[in-house]
């Protein structure tokens, strides 16, 4: 669906775009201003497309753009007076394959917080369109587990979709009690969503050439051997402990190699906040 909203008194967004399903279907109709009738319209379809012409449609943000051409119609058929195009929505929405996995079991309603919580929420955007995050509640020992939101559209309710990420089979494997696993700071990137918790870090697999709708797996990572101490003793907190990173738009091709997972671990680094490192010393 199409969007021209305004977000405040000086800026509006026009013509954005936000794909949903399998397919994309378009239309595109030639018309005079000045005598829009549908015999108008006919007589330049008919006039265009005699001539082997035929639109495009350029779809883009602000890392990417892609250029679809309408096919050429059958003039045989004189009641057609418009383009038609199919566009599957993968063609353009590979983008942002955060959108397509399950985090965890979804939440039929958003989670009830409480004051204290709204000062640990943790939001991590997509490094290629911002307006595509991950929001969780760090430390909430008010309620069980871990429970995160993913948005397409700044956390609007028809474009957010909440999951207790806990009830994710791969995760809890890993945990050694799933029902203490408290968030501590995450970062997503192209291709995965990094997770400190108390009781580790962990790593989803890579997010693209995704099973739609499908639960992304979890992997535990090795943290620094200075700081395994800290986590067996259970003094790690948001206060104290952070993810750093340079967000950086990726490319996006199939086929993450295991070099590039290392290098994505590499740039990604566990800071202690207590012993504080300047970017670009790690």
């Amino acid at each position: 669906m199409w969007t021209d909203e305004t977000l405040d008194a000086n800026t509006t967004v026009s013509n954005t775009l936000f794909a949903q399903g399998e397919n994309m279907t378009m239309y595109c109709w030639l018309i005079d201003p000045a005598v829009d009738t549908p015999e108008k319209r006919q007589s330049l379809f008919n006039t265009h497309s005699a001539l082997g012409q035929t639109p495009a449609l350029t779809v883009y943000n602000r890392t990417w753009s892609q250029t679809f051409h309408f096919p050429a119609t059958n003039q045989s058929n004189s009641t057609v007076m418009s383009w038609e195009l199919t566009i599957p929505t993968t063609e353009f929405s590979h983008q942002e394959p955060i959108l397509h996995w399950l985090l965890g079991d979804r939440l039929p309603a958003p989670p009830v917080l409480w004051e204290g919580d709204t000062e640990q929420l943790v939001i991590t955007k997509s490094p290629c369109s911002p307006d595509v995050a991950v929001l969780g509640v760090a430390e909430n020992n008010t309620s069980t587990g871990v429970v995160l939101a993913v948005t397409y559209h700044r956390f609007e309710d028809n474009y957010t979709t909440w999951f207790n990420i806990t009830q994710n089979p791969s995760l809890c494997n890993i945990s050694t009690d799933c029902s203490s696993l408290r968030l501590v700071d995450m970062m997503l990137t192209n291709h995965h969503l990094l997770l400190l918790t108390n009781q580790g870090l962990f790593v989803s697999r890579d997010l693209i050439g995704w099973d739609s709708l499908a639960q992304v797996r979890f992997l535990s990572t090795p943290i620094n051997s200075l700081m395994s101490a800290d986590f067996q003793a259970g003094n790690v907190s948001r206060t104290n402990t952070r993810l750093w990173n340079t967000p950086e738009c990726e490319s996006v091709t199939p086929g993450h190699t295991p070099d590039q997972q290392q290098q994505l671990l590499q740039h990604s680094s566990l800071h202690d906040m207590a012993d504080p490192v300047t970017p670009g010393d790690s």
